[in-house]
């Protein structure tokens, strides 16, 4: 799994450090070579134990990188227009 986090520091000060954003990417299956198949879902900065919005599933090579992965699963958030609904979930498996 990948935990990605953007915490604010404000004025540099890490006891003024908070988690303002967090998304978890699963890896749920290897396609072939090293293209696999991967679950994502913004989580709720506070509890990070709540999703924030219905998972969505992406394809990616492993060897483009986390950031491509990272990127590639924002844009599908974008395009399933990150909807809390069944909609969103099914246009994320096209």
């Amino acid at each position: 799994m990948l935990e990605v986090k953007i915490d604010l520091v404000p004025f540099g000060r890490e006891e003024g450090r908070q988690t303002i954003a967090a998304l978890f990417i699963w890896n749920v299956g290897r396609i072939e070579d090293d293209l696999c198949e991967y679950l994502a879902s913004e989580v709720d900065p506070r509890n990070l134990k709540y999703a924030k919005n219905k998972p969505v599933m992406v394809r990616h090579h492993r060897s483009d990188g986390a950031w491509a992965l990272v990127e590639a699963v924002r844009e599908k958030m974008k395009t399933a227009g990150n909807r809390n609904d069944e909609s969103a979930l099914a246009e994320s498996n096209q």
